[in-house]
Order: C-alpha cells, then sequence, then structure tokens
C-alpha cells in the first residue's frame, strides 16, 4: 500500500490511504466566556492533504452567500453590505428596517458528512472521489473543528441551506449576508421581520442545524452595531470602525504574555480591518452617493500604530 501523501488534488482519487493516516490529537482550552472548547487537530502529513483539498475547492466553488470563501473578501464585507442597504437615502427605503444576525450552533460538529455528499453530487462530482474526501476530511462522521478542510467543506454542505433561506426570505429581506456560521438579515420592517423568525427556524432545523440563541438577536440599526468584535457606527457619508476598549486592552495583555506565533496572529487579525478602509456595494446597482466610506476610529488607528511596533 502507498504512503506516499498527494502533492495535487489529482493524486487523491488513485490515493490509498494508509489504515493509520487519519488520527487526530485533543486539545482543549479555555473560552474568555470561561467555557471549554475542543479542538480535533489532525496530525502533519493528514492536514497537509486537506490543506491541498482547501486550496482546490475554494477554486472552484463560488458560494450562494458565503463570504468567508471570497477571493479578497472578508466577514467584514457581510457587515457593511447590510449597513450599505440601512444607509441609504431614496425614497423607497423602509424608514424602519430590522437587522437580525443569526448564530449556528456547533457549526462544524453538527455539519455531516452526508450532507456534504449530497451537496458535492448535485454539482457532479464523482461519487469515488467525493468518499474519499469525506475519509480524509471528517472526523466520526462529523467535521473536526481543527481542521484546515472543514471551513469550505462546512460552506459546501450548507449550501442548499442558503438556498432554502434565500428563496424563503426573497419578498421579505433588503440583505441577506452569511459569513461562515453568522448570517446577517436586514428585513424591509417590523411585521416582515416577525413573521420570518418562525421560518428561519424551521429550514435551520430541518437542514439538521440548530441557532445558537445565546449570539442570535435582533440588533439596533440606527446608532452602531456591535458584531464580530467590532462596533460600525454611522457617521454622515461614512461608517466609523473601532475595536472596543476592552478588546484593546485585553489584545495587548494578551500579546505580552504570548509566544511569537500568537502575537503574528493577533496582530494580522488587528490590521486585517484597516484592509477595508473603502467599500463598494458588489452588486454594481448603487449610485456613487451610496458607496459608503469606511474609517478607522482614532483610538483604533493609535491602537494599530501601537502594536505594530
Amino acid at each position: 500500500m502507498s504512503k506516499k501523501v498527494p502533492k495535487k488534488f489529482t493524486e487523491i482519487l488513485n490515493w490509498e490511504i494508509p489504515p493509520t493516516f487519519i488520527s487526530y490529537r485533543i486539545s482543549k482550552f479555555k473560552q474568555s466566556n470561561g467555557k471549554i472548547r475542543k479542538l480535533e487537530i489532525p496530525n502533519e502529513g493528514l492536514a497537509t492533504v486537506q490543506k491541498i483539498i482547501s486550496k482546490y475547492l475554494t477554486k472552484v466553488y463560488t458560494p450562494t452567500l458565503n463570504k468567508a470563501f471570497s477571493k479578497g473578501r472578508c466577514y467584514l464585507d457581510a457587515v457593511f453590505s447590510i449597513m450599505n442597504g440601512i444607509n441609504q437615502t431614496n425614497d423607497s427605503f423602509p424608514e424602519n428596517p430590522v437587522f437580525y444576525r443569526v448564530d449556528i450552533k456547533d457549526f462544524f460538529q453538527n455539519t455531516t458528512s452526508d450532507m456534504f455528499k449530497k451537496e458535492m453530487l448535485i454539482r457532479r462530482f464523482d461519487e469515488e472521489l467525493v468518499d474519499k474526501l469525506i475519509k480524509i476530511c471528517f472526523y466520526n462522521g462529523r467535521l473536526p473543528t481543527g481542521s484546515p478542510s472543514s471551513p469550505v467543506i462546512s460552506s459546501l454542505a450548507s449550501e442548499h441551506l442558503d438556498r432554502r433561506l434565500v428563496h424563503g426570505l426573497c419578498d421579505k429581506v433588503l440583505r441577506l449576508e452569511r459569513y461562515a456560521d453568522d448570517y446577517f438579515i436586514l428585513f424591509n420592517n417590523e411585521d416582515n421581520f416577525r413573521e420570518s423568525v418562525p421560518l428561519i427556524n424551521y429550514i435551520m432545523n430541518d437542514y439538521g442545524y440548530a441557532i445558537n440563541k445565546k449570539k442570535t438577536r435582533k440588533i439596533n440599526v440606527r446608532s452602531h452595531l456591535k458584531v464580530m468584535g467590532l462596533v460600525c457606527s454611522f457617521n454622515d457619508d461614512a461608517i466609523d470602525v473601532s475595536i472596543p476598549r476592552w478588546r484593546r486592552a485585553e489584545i495587548l495583555n494578551h500579546i505580552n504574555e504570548c509566544d511569537e506565533a500568537t502575537k503574528d496572529g493577533l496582530i494580522a487579525w488587528a490590521n486585517s480591518i484597516s484592509d477595508k478602509l473603502t467599500y463598494e456595494s458588489s452588486n454594481g446597482k448603487l449610485g456613487a452617493a451610496h458607496h459608503n466610506r469606511l474609517r478607522l476610529s482614532k483610538g483604533t488607528n493609535k491602537f494599530l500604530d501601537k502594536i505594530a511596533q
């Protein structure tokens, strides 16, 4: 039996997987909320193959909603698409839109190999190849939380869910965006919001997911949004973006205590928000006057300069 690890995606179909190749180590750590999170981390060889699979699928897959795997995009695109919609000034825009953030509970753990296989066969992938991908990328029938291929596979596996939500909510929403396990929904009005919540719950449950009630909420859109660790505020024709003070202090304290790799990761996360200083609507239908400008707050600018030193 071959023990050679594939270097290209095309080699995977003919690859004979050694019996002991699929293995994970379990790592646990305490989150900021006090809860213990478990990661299933693949061995080095398995992680290499999963990265090859992830790179290929990301290249050939165009998501219906998910902004997490579109080149050049990040979670800010989902949030600011919603905010762009809220801040329109045309006469036809409703006076009282409702913004609803929906979080899927334990997204990876509840994404099954059956979900993934069904979607891949719809996309006309070879069934033998799909079964091999499942063997390589799933752990006990579900996605491992520490695998490099889990993010893009989870997005593919939930594509049908996205299509059902788009179809079911199309006449009730102004914007429907998604980033990984978060949906950002802008409703026309309070009545449409109230009518749609039971439908959203039903579609999620029917597909096999549960809504995280602690993180799912209606948000006041007239002043600011607190989402994905950032505070986004309206300011005339612009949107001001800031990292909250408590979060800045937490990052600074953590940077002083952690290893270089973790420090680099934190700095990269903080600096990623400055990559979106300008934003234009992706549908190209809004006039130039409606293309909101993004600005980092003065405090956040100083903070980014400080940690970069």
